[in-house]
């Protein structure tokens, strides 16, 4: 499995607008809500609150745990790139540990050798011990990553599998669906 960094320590609702005051944003412009399906606070920062490009790196460093939406798509896209820059290095460290280690790595399929990345996600599939489609669809440049099996499954490695093998070939736009999604559907 990939490695995760360290879990930051538990946030509390009342705390999140005090950091981003402390960086200088105007609390009437921030709402924070639990989402239940993120298991996470979705924090909504609009232009009222006073974000700019000089306080974004102090707003991720109050938020980064969190999910950050701005209304201002240059600063989302300056979190983002943040998020990124930080969180790249370690996730492609932890992925080719983690297929080197099932000795996954050394025949890896390449995107460059596939004429459509359909075809790359079906290699990706069969590298990592499943069918194609069992859980990644493309549609356009994205790959969306569905299990489809039951969170007993001990498919799940083969899941881990897939997505080191996804993030080590650079594919960069990947959705995940978990089952959660579906835990209420008596399908």
């Amino acid at each position: 499995m990939i490695d995760m960094p360290p879990m930051p320590p538990p946030i509390s609702a009342e705390a999140i607008p005090q950091k981003l005051t402390e960086c200088g944003l105007d609390a009437r412009g921030i709402t924070i809500d639990y989402a239940d399906d993120l298991q996470g606070y979705v924090i909504k920062i609009t232009p009222q609150a006073g974000a700019t490009a000089k306080n974004v790196q102090c707003i991720w460093d109050a938020t980064w745990s969190e999910f950050v939406e701005f209304a201002d798509t240059e600063l989302q896209a300056a979190y983002s790139e943040i998020t990124r820059a930080r969180f790249e290095p370690i996730a492609m460290q932890s992925a080719r540990e983690s297929l080197e280690k099932k000795g996954l790595l050394a025949n890896l399929p390449s995107r460059q050798d596939f004429a459509s990345l359909s075809d790359f996600a079906e290699a990706i599939e069969k590298h990592c011990g499943l069918n194609p489609h069992d859980i990644l669809s493309v549609d356009g440049d994205h790959v969306t990553m569905q299990p489809k099996f039951p969170a007993d499954s001990r498919d799940y490695d083969k899941v881990g599998c897939i997505f080191s093998a996804l993030t080590v070939s650079g594919v960069t736009k990947i959705g995940i669906i978990g089952n959660e999604r579906f835990a209420d559907d008596p399908k």
